[in-house]
């Protein structure tokens, strides 16, 4: 018996050199930082910007509720009320080494006023100018880092009841140059915005009709009070151009502006819930849609395009395809059934979703995204060779598109990269001992990835930075590659002696020696012989050898056991 057990040992051993297994990918982890204090950060709002590249600068913006505490210097604004958040600003190096810090909200209102929130930020990004520009929405009169009354509060009365469109910049140390308020007598957010040669264009969601910065009626005047788009233009020096409205007969909401390169006319998209009319040319697809099109300034439309399920999709980013010149949107997808533009087959109950439109937004396929439980899109960038880097926040377990389980069966960071045809090239899964939440992704220089978020984790897993505060989140900030020495297999075997794992075959106690001799703390990953993993682990490094590890709980089969320095990967092989 023992004798075939060997046999069928070598056997395995010489598939597994003769055929590619399926890829678990694990993250070279250049740095991680936490960032925060005693009250908790939070970042990963919806479809909201939060992390940008400026030259070697890397900016992030979140929401705090904390005072100086922890890293984080400066001090609340003060409110009249019990809400107590702020827009925390941080600049730091390529290193994750704070470099600069500031915060803006409201400070104080006459007491007429009442009490309000300033602290709902949109979008996050960079002016030709070198202006480092943040969009808000808020209720709030003069206060702590702004200039200017709302419309509401400057001409209609004391009532601060709606919001408007709160623009802050600030120079690339985060000293505030400038504010401005944009909207009308009622309720309007600054969403999202884009520089276009001497042009700048903001643009949100607004319930108004005629007053203030808004010129333009609501299109469906039976029930104004449904939300339409605005895009407002400026020159460089924010003085307004003209606006413009963009609607259906219901609702329009989250306005994002699409990444189409230096071609003048506007890429944008949104959600809608509204039927056949006005500028909507297509009936709803049965929950919140997807509308995306292509404008002048002026709003006349160029193409536009809804798509949709019957369920409800969230819009993320929205890219012009440098390749074929099409475009490709990306976002949050629940439905399970295939209906409409929703012809992929799901992988989960929430999955990304990507949409190929043609040069002229004609539908042309789609694709569903994820594991076998929940995956959330956050963030999309572009990457250097013409793909894609998408982020979002999973709890799913390895499958599909997933190669890793999830991190004590909690919410993860997920990383996912597709090459120039949509093909996955690699995906991977950062976490701690507890939840965490994505917000936002950026390529560097050198092809390794800076990725934000927030985390309620202690220290465990991947996470080596502890909470400020207990139960207070964070912001867990990651710089990792996933380069040659990952890549074939998801890990490279090093030119060292071998592992030796013992007894082989094992049965309740393995040892693994073989590891270089200064290690003294190490990751162990188990997978089975379809390269799933099964098994993982922290254990103590001592002379080389992992001693005594349980694996009892493993069934008969064929394993490998991936060994992670934090740094490099051992691998070997084992039966039970």
């Amino acid at each position: 018996m023992k004798n075939i057990i060997v046999f069928l040992f070598l056997c395995f051993v010489l598939v597994n050199i003769g055929t590619a297994q399926p890829t678990i990918f694990y993250p070279n982890i250049i740095w991680q930082k936490g960032y925060g204090g005693n009250g908790g950060e939070k970042n990963h709002l919806n479809f909201k910007k939060s992390i940008l590249k400026a030259g070697n600068d890397i900016y992030l913006v979140a929401r705090t509720a904390s005072d100086s505490s922890g890293n984080i210097t400066t001090n609340m604004c003060t409110y009249l009320g019990s809400n107590s958040a702020n827009t925390l600003l941080l600049k730091i190096d390529t290193m994750g080494n704070i470099t600069s810090q500031s915060r803006f909200g409201i400070w104080k209102m006459p007491a007429f006023y009442g009490t309000s929130s300033s602290f709902e930020y949109f979008d996050i990004g960079k002016l030709n100018n070198d202006k480092i520009v943040y969009l808000n929405g808020t209720k709030s009169g003069i206060g702590c880092s702004q200039t200017k009354f709302m419309h509401d509060t400057l001409e209609v009365g004391n009532q601060v009841v709606w919001a408007d469109g709160w623009v802050v910049y600030t120079d690339r140390n985060l000293v505030q140059t400038g504010d401005s308020m944009y909207g009308s007598y009622s309720w309007d957010d600054a969403e999202s915005f884009i520089q276009k040669g001497e042009n700048v264009f903001i643009a949100g969601a607004t319930d108004a009709d005629s007053s203030g910065d808004i010129t333009t009626h609501p299109f469906n005047i039976i029930n104004a009070y449904n939300s339409d788009l605005y895009i407002i233009q400026f020159d460089t020096m924010m003085n307004k151009i003209a606006d413009c409205r963009l609607g259906g007969d219901s609702s329009e909401f989250r306005f994002i502006f699409g990444d189409n390169g230096n071609e003048p006319r506007l890429l944008w998209m949104a959600q809608t819930i509204s039927n056949v009319g006005f500028d909507i040319t297509e009936p709803s697809r049965g929950g919140t849609d997807i509308w995306a099109g292509l404008s002048y300034a002026n709003c006349n439309i160029v193409w536009q395009k809804r798509v949709g399920s019957t369920v409800g999709e969230r819009p993320i980013r929205l890219f012009r395809n440098n390749t074929d010149g099409g475009y490709d949107i990306f976002a949050q997808n629940a439905c399970d059934t295939m209906a409409f533009e929703h012809q992929s087959v799901t992988n989960g109950y929430d999955d990304f979703w990507l949409v190929k439109l043609d040069s002229m937004g004609n539908y042309l396929w789609d694709m569903s995204i994820g594991g076998h439980g929940s995956d959330g899109l956050v963030d999309v960038c572009r990457s250097k060779d013409g793909g894609y880097i998408l982020l979002g926040t999973s709890n799913s377990d390895s499958g599909y598109y997933k190669s890793s389980n999830a991190i004590n069966g909690t919410d993860d960071y997920w990383v996912i990269k597709l090459d120039s045809n949509y093909n996955k090239v690699w995906d991977v899964t950062l976490g701690g001992s507890s939840i965490e939440d994505a917000a936002g992704i950026i390529e560097l220089d050198d092809g390794s990835y800076i990725v934000s978020g927030e985390s309620v984790s202690d220290t465990g897993y991947n996470k080596t930075v502890p909470l400020f505060a207990p139960f207070a989140p964070q912001l867990w900030v990651l710089r990792f590659k996933v380069d040659s020495l990952f890549a074939a297999g998801g890990v490279q075997i090093l030119d060292l002696p071998p592992l030796q794992l013992f007894p082989n075959p094992a049965q309740g106690i393995l040892n693994i020696c073989g590891l270089p001799v200064p290690l003294t703390q190490a990751k162990i990953i188990f997978t089975d012989a379809l390269g799933r993993e099964v098994k993982r682990m922290h254990a103590a490094v001592n002379g080389g050898c992992i001693r005594s590890i349980n694996v009892s709980d493993l069934p008969s089969g064929f394993y490998s056991a991936f060994v992670d320095s934090g740094g490099y990967v051992f691998k070997g092989r084992f039966v039970k």
